[in-house]
């Protein structure tokens, strides 16, 4: 188990990256040999392959390749990512640019979404349809050009609370009615509820759902208040971040800790993403939906 507090020294932070990166030690991705020399003349360590020479660099692969920002600010941020907060908060906090911290935040966000990819939710499921505005207005059973349609999905203990959670968007349609289209829950359901208990998922599309799915809609509220209060609302194109940030935060909410060491090993095994694919893949995700739609 890694030790999770991170401090300031620069020497200290790279072993924690090097213990995120290869807990079982480095395995050359040429030969497959596990003896290297450690070259210490540059910023980082380099790791050169005694058996073929190959070099990797301690950075390489990780979503810190390439940044000038020391890693000591980048556990930092991961610290503070735990509790939710936003770029102009960063940085403030750990003394970086916004659009520094801004890329930051994205890029551990990313990690985050391909993690969430990874997994579906099982158990007992059930699955909500809600909808999110940034800005508060009387709500009605029609749908309000200003609304985000969204599902919620739960694995829920006996007691019906969540305890591992999924919120996703959907196709905004040009439907005024108060429900999301039946295929948009199809679509979740094959995406991200495992295909042995599909049959069995608690599943409602109205906006005004039954009392069983109180605990969950109470979740996703707090999701909203959230963005509200710590970014002033979200617009739709970076939504799906915020909402997969909000429930992975959720998922490892017993110990926060435990999601420091997560987003930490996330970091470390995930390739970097420049602004521009970031800001490209939000608009395919859009796409995605559409496609899935037709």
């Amino acid at each position: 188990m890694m030790q999770l507090h991170f401090p300031d020294d620069e020497a200290e932070c790279a072993q924690r990256l090097f213990d995120a990166k290869w807990p079982n030690g480095i395995v050359c991705p040429r030969c497959g040999q596990r003896y290297f020399y450690s070259i210490c003349s540059r910023r980082y360590p380099l790791y050169q392959c005694r058996t073929c020479g190959h070099q990797t660099s301690l950075t390489a692969g990780t979503v810190m390749e390439g940044s000038r920002t020391p890693l000591s600010k980048w556990f930092q941020a991961i610290r503070y990512l735990s509790a939710g907060i936003s770029a102009t908060q960063l940085h403030r906090l750990i003394g970086v640019t916004y659009k520094t911290a801004w890329l930051i935040n994205h890029k551990l966000r990313r990690a985050i979404q391909e993690a969430d990819r990874k997994w579906q939710l099982s158990g007992q499921v059930h699955i909500k349809g809600i909808f999110y505005a940034e800005r508060r207005f009387h709500p009605s059973i029609y749908f309000h050009p200003r609304e985000q349609p969204l599902l919620a999905g739960a694995t829920v203990n006996r007691q019906g609370l969540p305890v591992q959670v999924k919120i996703k968007k959907v196709l905004k349609t040009e439907t005024h009615y108060r429900s999301i289209h039946r295929r948009d829950g199809e679509q979740f359901l094959k995406n991200h509820v495992e295909s042995a208990v599909r049959s069995q998922a608690h599943c409602t599309l109205h906006r005004f759902g039954n009392a069983e799915y109180v605990p969950l809609v109470a979740l996703c509220k707090h999701a909203f208040r959230w963005m509200s209060d710590t970014f002033c609302g979200i617009g739709s194109k970076h939504l799906q971040a915020y909402l997969d940030e909000f429930s992975y935060r959720y998922n490892l909410s017993a110990d926060v800790d435990s999601f420091v060491e997560h987003v930490t090993i996330l970091a470390a095994n995930t390739r970097k993403r420049p602004y521009s694919w970031i800001i490209r893949c939000h608009l395919f995700e859009e796409e995605d939906l559409i496609s899935n739609a037709a």
